[in-house]
């Protein structure tokens, strides 16, 4: 998605320690993924076919310390999934990073998807190293969560390190108020 993951990376993650949770509908799909992160020695992987159930079992049982969500991604059912799961009232749940898996990867479903609260998104089909490189930038990115009225999850701002030019105004601003006479 045009961002510098190596910049945003914390340190190695061992896999061995996380759990995934894979939402699919289709079969194939499911067993794509599933496969895949067992060979990657995940330590924990289940996989459900209702994302509704997943998230239903999950704020019963919500003792989560590391994990990440990977969801087929096919639309608006998917988006109201998403939203609900970031408004559950457990922290470490509503935060669980979260990757979109999508057959067609299209612009419009992309932004869907990032609006929704996903952290990262792949287009099918993928490679083991490709879910390896994203499970890994989605547990160590330095992302800010956001908790507004309108949005809940991952910042969306994903560009660092380019310099503004300009005037800073809120710096200024607060300068001002801190110098003047009182």
């Amino acid at each position: 998605m045009g961002m510098d993951n190596a910049s945003q990376h914390r340190q190695p993650v061992d896999l061995a320690k996380i759990g995934v949770i894979v939402i699919a509908e289709q079969t194939s799909i499911s067993s794509l993924l599933t496969e895949q992160l067992r060979a990657l020695k995940i330590g924990f992987v289940h996989s459900f076919a209702d994302g509704d159930e997943a998230i239903d079992r999950l704020s019963i049982s919500p003792n989560v310390e590391a994990g990440v969500l990977i969801m087929e991604w096919d639309g608006a059912d998917d988006a109201k999934m998403l939203k609900r799961l970031r408004r559950i009232s457990s922290r470490p749940i509503q935060e669980l990073p979260v990757i979109a898996v999508m057959v067609r990867a299209d612009v419009e479903k992309v932004m869907m998807a990032r609006d929704s609260g996903a952290n990262a998104v792949l287009a099918l089909p993928i490679s083991a190293a490709q879910l390896l490189d994203k499970l890994a930038w989605a547990l160590s990115a330095e992302i800010p969560f956001v908790r507004s009225h309108n949005y809940v999850g991952p910042d969306r701002r994903r560009f660092r390190g380019l310099e503004y030019i300009g005037k800073e105004r809120r710096k200024d601003q607060a300068n001002d108020s801190e110098n003047a006479p009182g």
